[in-house]
């Protein structure tokens, strides 16, 4: 399948069109365990003004990101591994994820090498050309591969049950009988047990995505950023770039409502 097969996909393209409406009204509420509070926005804008992520908003962390990823181009313009080791590092460092990505980091003699040949597959537009030897995907790389690619989104959990949210909550509004499998995309659990991102019910499922490696997790990526891509596409959108949109996703994908609890809130509305 080709990015354009996928866009122009009738399941696709409606979806597109619902995500953009949900971009201005769209309500979703959580206690976060760790911050120990409740949070809860009104829209994807709201959602992504009220990020928080080491302590810092939106911004520091975006001007933190830009700082990385102009680092980690120019490492591997000037094909210094040591410099991209370094940033490399960061990267996870800032994500979270150092110690469970550091060996497959060090693991790589040539790390610039690995990045430059990791990003003609991982940037191909068609799904039947990923080729996953050799290929490392995880949270952690997610982010890498996003501050040396444009318009590559961080797939992580949070990012994954979102949007995996999504399609369940579109799938619901339009009577679908199951997930129409173009649509598909996994989902990752958070590490405190207490915070719910599956999303799965009786007639929509979906995978996790910790169990779904290496080409599936390369598609599930791909599929996002041609997604989200799209959903911006349009005169009235106010993100000016996806890594907001990402940010927005993230904060939403903390945590989504068990199938009995999301029962209970229509229940009420």
């Amino acid at each position: 399948m080709t990015k354009g097969q996928f866009l122009n996909d009738t399941h696709v393209s409606m979806f597109i069109c619902w995500f953009r409406n949900k971009l201005s009204d769209f309500t979703h509420s959580y206690y976060n365990q760790k911050e120990k509070e409740e949070w809860r926005c009104v829209s994807f804008y709201d959602a992504c003004d009220k990020y928080k992520w080491g302590g810092h908003n939106w911004e520091k962390n975006n001007n933190t990101l830009e700082d990385y990823s102009k680092r980690l181009k120019e490492s591997i313009r000037n094909r210094d591994n040591d410099a991209c080791r370094k940033v490399c590092h960061d990267i996870l460092q800032w994500g979270g994820v150092l110690q469970e990505n550091k060996e497959k980091i060090e693991g790589q003699t040539d790390l610039v090498d690995y990045l430059m040949r990791a990003k003609e597959v991982i940037t191909c537009d068609s799904l039947d050309d990923i080729i996953e030897e050799g290929i490392i995907m995880s949270s952690g790389f997610s982010k890498i591969y996003s501050l040396y690619i444009d318009d590559f989104v961080i797939y992580d959990s949070r990012v994954g049950a979102a949007l995996c949210y999504l399609v369940k909550l579109y799938c619901k509004e339009q009577r679908c009988e199951c997930v129409p499998p173009i649509l598909k995309f996994a989902y990752g659990a958070s590490r405190n047990p207490k915070v719910n991102r599956n999303p799965n019910s009786d007639n929509y499922k979906f995978s996790s995505l910790y169990q779904e490696q290496g080409k599936i997790y390369i598609e599930c990526n791909l599929k996002a950023n041609w997604l989200l891509k799209e959903v911006l596409n349009f005169s009235e959108c106010k993100f000016k770039d996806v890594r907001s949109l990402e940010a927005a996703l993230f904060m939403i994908g903390y945590a989504i409502p068990k199938e009995q609890e999301q029962q209970t809130l229509k229940t009420y509305r």
